[in-house]
């Protein structure tokens, strides 16, 4: 009877959860920790047994204990904190705007650990027609310049000054040969999958985790960017957000 019970009545502790969904309007979501119960029976099973050899009628009550989880939806919400952030309107043709909301899309969900590099080439690979980009202006290089995947430096760069903003270590960084409209001198990050990349470092001692999504906002297009760190002692993530709006 007593173990009938006990299966009826005890229940493991559940801890709480936050999951990463890239691409998601809330990267975060969290879950609630709920308590568990434990019934200790073996002080209730000696005085049973004491009643029953001496035939003594007795009432008990069962008193299952509280079994704490290990970890709470307050610690995890309250160890994510906004390290760095970016908002900039996308810029140039219909075109060139579509193939930034194309390389910020290879960067969703990328996960860089720590000690590891993030290479811009080799995470949005080939700017070709046969991988969806289109032909487009590419000031970088000039004016008057075109050629497919034109736009796509406008991600590379929002990802450098928001790695330089959330104290990332750049590997390779390379300036435009002339001035771009999207960002200050001295702020842009040329990429070209002929040779020149963007490479960062993450020396922060934990995993780093990028997220992209396109949306619309308006009659224009905006990219914003931003740095999330998860200090949780159980996690050591940080979080890097790429958003683009569309």
């Amino acid at each position: 009877l007593l173990e009938r019970a006990r299966a009826e009545i005890d229940s493991d502790p559940v801890d709480a959860t936050v999951d990463f969904l890239p691409g998601n309007s809330v990267p975060f979501r969290f879950t609630d920790e709920r308590e568990g119960r434990q019934l200790s029976t073996d002080a209730l099973r000696e005085r049973i047994e004491a009643s029953i050899l001496s035939l003594t009628p007795v009432t008990e009550t069962l008193k299952p204990e509280a079994v704490r989880p290990q970890v709470y939806r307050a610690e995890l919400e309250g160890a994510i904190v906004l390290r760095s952030r970016i908002v900039v309107p996308l810029s140039g043709s219909e075109a060139a705007q579509a193939n930034a909301a194309l390389a910020a899309a290879a960067l969703n969900g990328l996960r860089v650990d720590t000690g590891e590099t993030l290479s811009f080439n080799q995470t949005v690979g080939l700017r070709t027609s046969e991988a969806g980009y289109q032909a487009a202006e590419e000031p970088a290089y000039g004016q008057n310049v075109s050629g497919v995947g034109g736009g796509v430096c406008q991600v590379s760069t929002a990802l450098y000054r928001l790695a330089l903003l959330g104290g990332l270590e750049i590997g390779e960084r390379n300036a435009a040969v002339y001035p771009v409209d999207y960002c200050d001198v001295g702020q842009e990050a040329a990429v070209s999958d002929q040779g020149l990349d963007l490479k960062i470092v993450n020396s922060t001692g934990m995993p780093v985790f990028l997220t992209a999504r396109v949306y619309a906002d308006g009659d224009g297009q905006t990219m914003e960017l931003q740095k999330v760190l998860c200090l949780f002692r159980q996690m050591q993530r940080a979080y890097i957000h790429l958003l683009c709006r569309q």
